[in-house]
This record gives C-alpha cells, structure tokens and sequence, in this order.
C-alpha cells in the first residue's frame, strides 16, 4: 500500500515537472511539402513538420504508400491528403495529438472504446474538426462520428485515450470534469468479469458495499448509511434515477443488484452531487450508461462463461445481446439479457445440504429508440430483474452454516423488481432538452432467516416482505452551443412508496423458537415521501484557461410514515416536511493543456424520518465536501493521473439508539472525513500498461452522544481507512492472433462499526485473465478470481451473523461470440 502511493506522488512531481505549452498546429496553416513515400515515415514527417503527435499501429500502416502533399495546409488538410486512398482515417485525442485507425473501424474496435460518446440523446453527427469550427487550444474538439453504441471487444491492442463522459448531464472529456470521477468502459466490464454492483466495488477504491445477505449499503468515501430515511449514494441507468429509498428503521440499501451487461461504460463520481443529481447523492453517484439501440446495423453477440468454485458446487452464466433496426435509421429495439445460476459453496450440516447459497439470476433489459429527425428521438427502456438466492451469511471458517437453537432451518431470499424508463429529448443547435420518466417496483421476500444479536438473545424472522415504488419524472434544458457560458436548469418530482412486514420476537437462547411463537408480534411500516426539486448549474470560461462555475439546488420533501407498534398496539401516522437548499461553488484552471486543476465547495443532504413512538423523529443530515484535483493527461507519452484531496464536515450523522426493544434511529453527532483519491495510468512499452487507483481515508466523530455506542475521536463506521487496486496488461500476438494478459490485484483495509466494536478483515484479491481472439467473431479466454482464497469477513457484522464472505478460489473458462 504504501509502495502505491509512493508510486503514484513521484509519477505526479515528475509529470508536474514537464509543464510547458503545447503547440497549436492543428488550427494553423504550415508550409509543407511530404514527397511520395511509405505512410509510416511520411506519418513521421507529418509529426516533425506540425509538432503533432501520432498514434497508429505498425500493422495498420505496413506497406502502404502516400501519394504524398505540398502547399500551405492545416494539419486537418495534410492528414486528409497523406490517407487518401489508404483505407485509413484519423481522429483526435486531443488538440496535439491523433490516431490513425482503420476507416471500417466502428466502436467494436477497442482501439476507439475510449474516445466512445455517450450519444443516446442526440442522432449521429458529422466530425468536428478543430480547425473547421475554431476551437481555441484550451478547448479541443469531442469527436463524435462513432456509432453510439460498443457491442464487442477484441484483444487488439487498445492506445490510451482520453474517455468521453456525461457526469454534468453534458458530453464532455473526463479530463474536463471538476469532479473525482472514475469510468470504467464496457470493455474493462467485461475483461474484469464485472457483472454487478457487488464485483464492481473491488474495482473502484473507496466503493465499499456492506452486505448482510439481504441487503446492500452502498458507501462512497465513507459517506453511506444502512440508517436514516434514504440512500446516499445515487445510482442511475442512463436516465433512470434507481436510487434506493429504503424502508422505515433499515433505509438507504441498494436496489436489486442490476446486471452490468452490454454496458457503454460506468461512471463513478465522488463527493455531493446534489446540484445534478438530488439528495440521495450525499457520497457520490454511480451512472449505469447502457448502449443504445442501433439503427442502421443488425447485431447480436454472446458470451458464456462456466465457473468452478473450490469447495463448492460448478455456475454458468450467460450473456447475450441482440440488436436489431425495425425502420432503418428510425426505429430500432436492443435486447441484452444476463442469466446466471451461481452452484453456491455454504454447507449446512446440520440439515446435510451442501451448497445452500447457490442462486438463479435473470436480468433481461429491453431498450427501443426512435428517431424520426435528427433533433428529436424517443427512447423507451424496461428491466425485469428474477433472483432467487439461499442466504450465504453466518458462513464460519469452515464453510458451513449453523441456525441458531440447532434448527434445520435454511434461509432463503428473492428480490424481483421492474424498472421502466422512457426519455424524450429534442436537440437544437444550442440547447438540449430532456424529459425523463421512471418507474421503479421492487420486491423482496426473504424466509427463515435467523440472525444472532448477541450472547445472550437471538432476533427469530420467520419472513419478512419489503416492497418499495417510486416514480420520478425529470426535465432539463442543457446548453450545448459554443462558447464561454454552459448551463444546465431543470425540475425534478419523485413519489416513493414502501412498505416493511416481518414478524418479530425476542427469544432467550434457552428457549425453543417454537415455544415462543405465541409470542411473535407483527411489525408493519410504511413511508410515503413526495418531493420536489428546481436545479440550476453553470459555469463561465474567463479565458481560455479559466472557468468559474456554480450550481443551487432547492429541495422540499413531504414525509408520511405510518408504523404499527407491537408495543403499544396501535398505527401511528406521522408528517412532516424537510427543505434545503443545496450549493455548489468551482473554479477550473488548465495549466497547460495536458494539465487540468480545480479547487470545489459542495453540500449533500438527506432528509430526516421518524420512530416507532414514543421515539422522537431524527433530523437531516447535511455534509461539506472541499475537494482540490489535478488531472494530467499524457496520451502520447501513455501517461494519465489524476489526484483528488478532500476535506468534508458532516452534520448529525444518523445511526441506531441502544434502547431495546424499539431501538429507534437518532443523530449522534458531528464528525470528520479527509483523505485522498489517486489514479494512474503509465504505458512504459508498447502494448504494455499499468495502472494504479488509491483512496486514503481518516474519519472521527468529533461528538456523539452515549447512546449510540459510539465515542468522540471513533472511526466512523463501514469507512475503510484505505483501498487500492493495481493491475498490469499485456496485449500479443500468437500466430497472428491477437490476445490479451491481464493480473490485477485489490486490497481493502478493515472497517469497523459498534455496538458490540467489531471489525471486518483486510480483503486482498488477486485475479487474472487470458484471452485470444480466434477468429473475427470468437473469442477464447481463461480466468482466475480470488487465486489467494482470501476468505475474511467482508463485513464486521458478522458478529451478528449479518455478513457474507468473498467467493472461494474460482477457476473459469469462457468464450464470446459476435455478429457482425
């Protein structure tokens, strides 16, 4: 750990040593004459005589002749000239760079995958080259010519580039963005086997994910809760706001854990996001961005994979995606489905079952886009999510599940839900407008499921029933013209409903569950939240290297809970109202323009809810971010880094009383969070590269009040003080074949929570892949998960039972097939 951010501040002082300006070629007239030669070496001179930098693989350019090009040219009209005829185009990294690709390339072809746009709000567009519309050289160009959609990888060699996101609800380079961001493309998805949020979190330092075997708590730089009246992490598909809400006394877990197939990319942002992205984005928000229907081009592809878990049962899964135009360039539907039955690996020897937490998922999600103009397109999505599971929590040293008071009992889940989306966007020249609709309805049942709270007593739910609805309708109206000034207004209105069943007894560990089930009352809640929301965000450019930006959101949450009391026997309605108003300051600075600075002031807050009475109700909680960023980028040299330093306050922090029976929610205190974010990305040989993302993290109550356990000067819970991954690539060549190499290593430091204080353990994994590319259409690979067998609590509720551990040593084989 300590090696990686040593690595990682020497790599930032050395590329903080190379600050100079860049030449402007691409926007100026040169006198050039480039006789008649090889394409290669007339690249080379194109490069000498422009102080440009190109990008193109030896493979690609081999015995190709240049007619070649003389006269006083842009480098646009030269490069036009040189690849005339070749079966090559260009297109730019940046305003210094380019790389040269195939002119049959589509985004299939990795080499493009990270200069993909996020295109599914506006039609297909010509090129924009940076000496046609003018840009200046501390604005380059987003080109925008590609296919809006990446269906299939190959093992080709892959040049570092710049990636194109949507964070700020417009396109632009994530080397622009005043924000911690993180993006993980398709490509990275699927060589990584990520296929849900549970895998994802390994991949993302300071993405930890509490799960009990019910349920997931989300958390982001410390920042999440499985307390308190919603998320605060916000999770979209594309337009689709799927942030969970929660039930009353147990809120703020994740929805269903949503299949990540036939994904364009994920974006992981940091921080408050409240300006864009609401109160359920206190920590950070992730973004699910899916590929979008194509319209003009029949597509479908598999992949297959089959899994052997040591000391457990054989899994397959199976992805697939077919895409298909109705009208050509009109109207098209895409279907992408991820079906998978998972062996399990826990025994249960007192009921002489093996394999007890073995699942069957289906995660099928339908999207239809019509397009009728260029500036207007509709587009529909539905996801239909089936998981039935045995609970793999309780899980000892040994692999085996014990009930408590030696019942035979084998708890067992399933969670169902449905998420419908539709977006309608019209597009102009200088403004672009969304409407976006989602309904979401989720169902989890889950049976039999005994959870030990301590030495002395034992919590008996023979099953419990959660439901949760929500829609939510979204309109914003985002500038997109050319110029100093990008502004983004819109409203938002959600309706959330949900509703929380389970019977409850507290039994003696002497007693006999069955003795006491007299003694079994019913539990019942519900909440009912109405908001409304108006947003603003926008930023001037001062100059070419300076830019101001701000953003306000106002918020108003209507609360109705309804909770029927065991003890007192009665239903007790509750209401009240939560505003805010939630601010965002930034101001940008680009160095050079390979060097990229800001300094930002957010807020986050969440709303507060209500006890069983006689419990008094528990207020909001709010959070400060102050974030100072650097970003490099290097892509000629195959250098990326981006540092983030953060200092956040957080205001009545919201955990769990010690009052049994009721134990009520209540805010403890105040407390700290400071740390560090660090990525870097370095390619020292050609189709080598190495990587390495950090998050260094200190948090402490400053006061907390007795009754939650916790103490001034604590750790604030499920925060691991640090996390890192590091992976090294290698593509190659086998009889003419291209594959790809892959190891990668994650580590994730102890987290702790109280009462009782217990602490998870430090999570180390080491994975690998193999692959090759067989044929144009199939592709072979090999993989490794979890090779040390690291078999820790991943959470510190184990204690009470409520923590599942990391998947035994796993060995795969898969293939992928495409067409076209």
């Amino acid at each position: 750990m300590r090696m990686a951010i040593i690595a990682t501040a020497v790599c930032m002082s050395l590329i903080g040593s190379c600050l100079a300006q860049t030449s402007t070629a691409a926007m100026i007239r040169v006198e050039t004459r480039i006789p008649p030669q090889p394409l290669e070496s007339a690249l080379k001179e194109f490069a000498a005589a422009t102080h440009m930098q190109v990008l193109f693989l030896t493979e690609d350019v081999k015995d190709l002749k240049t007619r070649g090009v003389s006269g006083k040219l842009t480098a646009d009209e030269i490069l036009s000239r040189l690849l005339s005829g070749t079966g090559l185009k260009y297109r730019y990294v940046d305003t210094t760079a380019v790389s040269i690709i195939k002119a049959s390339s589509n985004a299939r072809d990795t080499r493009n995958a990270s200069t993909t746009v996020d295109l599914s709000h506006r039609a297909r567009r010509p090129t924009e080259r940076p000496a046609a519309h003018g840009h200046t050289p501390t604005d380059p160009p987003i080109v925008d010519d590609t296919p809006n959609t990446t269906h299939a990888t190959s093992y080709t060699y892959t040049a570092l580039g710049e990636i194109i996101v949507t964070a700020q609800k417009y396109t632009q380079r994530a080397f622009d963005v005043p924000i911690s961001l993180q993006v993980l493309t398709g490509q990275e998805l699927l060589q990584h086997g990520i296929t849900d949020l549970s895998s994802l979190q390994y991949d993302v330092p300071g993405l930890y994910m509490n799960n009990t075997g019910t349920q997931r708590a989300v958390y982001l730089r410390g920042v999440g809760n499985t307390y308190g009246s919603g998320a605060m992490v916000g999770q979209y598909i594309d337009e689709a706001d799927i942030t969970a809400e929660g039930f009353t006394g147990e809120s703020g877990f994740a929805t269903d854990d949503n299949g990540l197939y036939d994904l364009q990319r994920v974006e992981v942002l940091k921080g408050p996001q409240g300006t864009l992205y609401g109160d359920g984005s206190i920590g950070g928000v992730i973004r699910y961005i899916t590929n979008k229907p194509v319209l003009d081009q029949f597509q479908t592809s598999t992949d297959v994979a089959a899994l052997f878990t040591e000391s457990g049962a054989p899994s397959q899964r199976l992805q697939a995606m077919l895409n298909s135009p109705l009208v050509a360039g009109t109207l098209g539907v895409r279907l992408a489905g991820l079906f998978e039955h998972d062996g399990g690996w826990v025994d249960e020897p007192a009921a002489s079952l093996r394999n007890i937490n073995g699942s069957d998922l289906s995660d099928v999600r339908a999207e239809a886009l019509w397009q009728p103009s260029a500036q207007f397109s509709v587009n529909a999505m539905q996801i239909i999510h089936r998981h039935t599971y045995g609970l793999g929590n309780g899980e000892d040293d040994n692999g085996n599940f014990t009930p408590a008071f030696e019942t035979t009992l084998t708890p067992n889940g399933a969670d169902n839900s449905n998420i419908s989306n539709v977006a309608i966007t019209f597009d102009s020249n200088r403004a672009h407008l969304v409407s976006s609709s989602t309904y979401l309805n989720e169902r989890q049942d889950v049976y039999d499921n005994f959870n030990t709270l301590s030495t002395v007593s034992a919590l008996l739910i023979p099953y419990s029933h959660s439901t949760n609805q929500v829609f939510s309708e979204e309109l914003r109206l985002v500038h997109t013209g050319r110029g100093r000034w990008q502004w983004t207004v819109g409203g938002f209105y959600k309706h959330f409903r949900d509703t929380f069943l389970y019977p409850m007894a507290y039994v003696g560990l002497a007693a006999s569950p069955l003795a006491s089930a007299s003694k079994i009352k019913v539990r019942d809640s519900g909440d009912l939240s109405k908001s409304l929301a108006g947003f603003a965000d926008t930023s001037f450019k001062l100059s070419g290297r300076l830019t101001l930006g701000a953003g306000l959101r106002y918020f108003r949450d209507d609360e109705t809970s309804d909770v029927t009391s065991f003890a007192l026997h009665s239903t007790t309605r509750q209401a009240t109202t939560f505003p805010s108003t939630d601010p965002r300051f930034y101001v940008q600075y680009r160095v050079t323009q390979h060097i990229n600075t800001y300094a930002s002031a957010s807020k986050g807050f969440r709303s507060g809810g209500f006890n069983t009475p006689p419990s008094a109700p528990y207020q909001p909680e709010t959070l400060w971010s102050y974030d100072l960023g650097t970003k490099a980028r290097f892509l000629a040299e195959g250098l990326a880094a981006d540092v983030d330093l953060f200092y956040m306050n957080y205001s009545k922090f919201v955990t769990v009383a010690q009052l049994p029976p009721l134990y009520p929610d209540l805010n403890v205190g105040n407390a700290r969070i400071k740390g560090a974010d660090a990525a870097l990305t370095w390619e020292p040989l050609d189709r080598w590269r190495m990587g390495v993302t950090t998050e260094i993290l200190r948090t402490e109550f400053l006061t907390a009040t007795a009754l939650s356990g916790y103490a001034p000067g604590e750790r604030l819970p499920f925060a691991p003080t640090y996390s890192f991954t590091a992976s090294v690539q290698h593509s190659y060549r086998w009889n003419d074949r291209p594959g790809h190499i892959e190891v990668y290593y994650s580590e994730t430091s102890r987290v702790q929570v109280r009462p009782p204080l217990a602490q998870s353990d430090i999570l180390r994994f080491l994975n690998a892949r193999v692959g090759i590319q067989w044929s144009d259409n199939l592709r072979l690979g090999v993989f490794a998960q979890n090779l040390l067998n690291d078999r820790g609590n991943a959470s510190p509720e184990y204690v009470t039972g409520a923590s599942v551990r990391p998947r035994p040593r796993t060995f795969g084989v898969e293939f992928h097939t495409s067409l076209p």
